[in-house]
């Protein structure tokens, strides 16, 4: 679960599925999406977002809290 209060974010999956979830306040995620392969996501700036994802790109409960971490863990 992560928000970018500024900046719009796009995702793609190329493979696989899952579900994306987004909503203005963390606690209410009132869009609900399935994807899979070749789908692309908009993610407005400033709302709350998570993407359940297989197969997972991280291990289960990943948490990178700054952009650094992300890099790092490349």
């Amino acid at each position: 679960m992560e928000r970018h209060p500024t900046t719009d974010q796009i995702l793609r999956a190329e493979s696989g599925h899952g579900l994306v979830q987004m909503g203005a306040q963390r606690e209410h995620l009132n869009f609900q999406q399935y994807v899979q392969d070749d789908f692309a996501i908009l993610v407005p700036a400033g709302m709350w977002h998570n993407l359940i994802y297989a197969p997972p790109e991280h291990p289960y409960g990943t948490i990178h809290r700054t952009k650094q971490d992300t890099m790092a863990a490349e």
